[in-house]
């Protein structure tokens, strides 16, 4: 099984180091270079495992500060974040789908034809996800701006009538 190099893994100094932070707050690269003892710009790996344990026990997260390190970000700022991660996944897929369509297909054999075929209905499904993924994410947006409108005593007697019916 996977062993540590040293007493604890690297992503817990990161962990550590990052932990007792300010949001806001924004650790350089040979910051973290230097908690570590090695250049995270050459390999990110101990960075993006000490971001998902950040995220999970904290729900705090370090992005990119582009040329300078890491930012320290919690709340819609994740938010954003993901939704750059969404369009950029988005953007492959499709780019993934023009490729696949521009294929000549004549020199395919049947076998490599139907891997394509499959290829470019998992791409389909996948793209499916993301638009039924953004309608949820719009709708939920929607009701959570309806519901601002109305006092605590009002959604509970909403949500009364709700149940009667």
């Amino acid at each position: 099984m996977f062993k540590p190099k040293g007493e604890k893994p690297l992503w817990k100094f990161i962990y550590n180091y990052v932990l007792p932070l300010n949001l806001g707050d924004v650790v350089s690269y040979e910051g973290l270079s230097a908690v570590v003892g090695q250049d995270v710009k050459i390999n990110r790996t101990v960075v993006y495992s000490a971001n998902k344990h950040l995220l999970r026990d904290t729900k705090r997260l370090l992005v990119v500060e582009r040329g300078i390190g890491y930012k320290v970000v919690d709340g819609m700022d994740i938010m954003y974040h993901a939704e750059k991660r969404h369009d950029m996944a988005n953007r492959h897929v499709s780019l993934a789908n023009f490729e696949t369509k521009n294929i000549n297909t004549i020199k395919l054999t049947p076998d490599e034809k139907q891997k394509l075929q499959d290829f470019m209905s998992f791409n389909a499904n996948i793209r499916s996800a993301f638009v039924q993924k953004i309608d949820r994410i719009e709708k939920a947006n929607q009701v959570s701006q309806l519901a601002q409108q109305f006092t605590e005593n009002e959604l509970a007697e909403l949500k009364e009538l709700v149940r009667i019916r």
